[in-house]
């Protein structure tokens, strides 16, 4: 079983009222960093590529290994470093979807989207190899956590 899948099974996944608004907040993020003005013309074709390359070798998320919902996350935020933006190595794949884990929102941002965890790599790793350390590993990741500067 996948992470993901443990979870559910278990019922540490319960799609909420507040786990529904998060994850359609996200998916409104997400949507509107697609209009003009907020990423380079060539995103939209970097993101479809690096979902693509993901799926050809059977991977999914990073930190559960869900194949949906998945959010192509900056390792460092491309506004604080735009050159970093379209580069694969600074892209890891985190889920976001209802049902899930949302290892975008509580890996990749752990205290809301204002903030960033640098070690999302190696929490995502973390959570991909030992599924019973989801409370340990969400709570370094907001240990961890830096503000998202503008």
């Amino acid at each position: 079983m996948l992470t993901h899948q443990i979870h559910r099974a278990s019922g540490t996944v319960i799609p909420t009222a507040a786990h529904v608004a998060r994850v359609r907040a996200a998916q409104r993020r997400e949507r509107a960093k697609a209009r003009p003005g907020g990423r380079s013309s060539k995103w939209p074709t970097v993101r479809k590529k690096f979902i693509a390359a993901l799926r050809a070798r059977g991977e999914g998320c990073a930190g559960c290994g869900a194949k949906v919902g998945l959010q192509v996350h900056h390792v460092i935020p491309f506004h604080t470093d735009p050159a970093m933006e379209l580069r694969p190595d600074n892209l890891i794949a985190l889920c976001e979807y209802i049902g899930g884990l949302e290892c975008h929102d509580f890996l990749g941002h752990p205290r809301g989207f204002s903030w960033v965890n640098p070690n999302v790599r190696e929490d995502a790793a973390a959570l991909f190899a030992a599924p019973g350390s989801l409370g340990k590993i969400r709570a370094r990741a907001r240990a961890a956590a830096i503000p998202n500067a503008k």
